[in-house]
């Protein structure tokens, strides 16, 4: 008797894993059966699979493959999920938003990678909400995340917003004060996540403050945010401005 059960959102899908561990690899095509998929264990060789075809889903480990380099080189043009073990950082987290990853998932979660991507293929959008929701990086990050934890829901809240309203790039305007009272925040960790976030949806009101942060940070990996997240407002409003 043919089973009336629903297939998941990843069944028959192509499916790429990249990571330099065998046995994860191997994890990840039991926990996804049914999907078809095609392994990579070097950057070499994920690049070459990238550039000849589409994935409907790539799965990227950050150490050892290039995991961050090749998300920025796919630039949004596949989902993707980061899946990382040894690179949990907030820098790893804020570069993995930045690159259009759709969730940043510590490899604690491998056990659940069938929710995550039954979650990406199955549900429109944007997911960062929904993960802190179910994943618990207190965890991953100690003492350190409750910190950062208000900047990144902020963060994550623009995103999901944006997603939402399939608008062009920039930031619905009840996110962007939100976002900028974080860049006051002690924790640079938090200021650098909110100013890249800043950037990210080009929140012109912003700069004048993004250019200061640019200018006298204390933390490198705030001026570095920030400049960046001024360049890329500047970038799509067409002109500089003094502030």
């Amino acid at each position: 008797m043919a089973s009336n059960a629903k297939k998941p959102a990843y069944h028959g899908k192509r499916i790429l894993v990249v990571d330099d561990e065998e046995d994860i690899r191997e994890t990840v095509a039991e926990m996804l059966e049914g999907a078809r998929i095609e392994e990579a264990g070097t950057a070499a060789e994920a690049r070459a699979k990238l550039s000849s075809g589409t994935y409907d889903l790539v799965i990227l480990d950050i150490m050892g493959v290039e995991g961050l380099e090749i998300l920025d080189e796919l630039g949004g043009r596949m989902p993707a999920i980061v899946l990382t073990a040894h690179a949990l950082s907030p820098t790893s987290l804020r570069r993995s938003m930045r690159g259009g990853a759709r969730l940043f998932l510590p490899k604690y979660e491998l056990g659940r990678l069938d929710q995550h991507a039954e979650q990406v293929l199955g549900v429109a959008g944007s997911h960062w909400r929904w993960l802190f929701d179910k994943v618990d990086f207190g965890r991953a990050f100690g003492a350190a995340w409750s910190g950062l934890k208000g900047a990144m829901l902020a963060a994550a809240h623009a995103l999901d917003t944006i997603a939402e309203r399939s608008t062009p790039p920039g930031i619905h305007a009840a996110a962007g004060p939100v976002l900028m009272q974080h860049l006051d925040l002690p924790d640079a960790d938090a200021r650098a996540l909110a100013a890249g976030a800043l950037g990210m949806y080009r929140y012109e009101e912003a700069l004048p403050k993004l250019r200061d942060l640019a200018r006298k940070d204390p933390s490198a990996e705030v001026r570095k945010e920030a400049a960046w997240a001024v360049a890329e407002i500047e970038r799509v409003h067409g002109k500089a401005k003094t502030g």
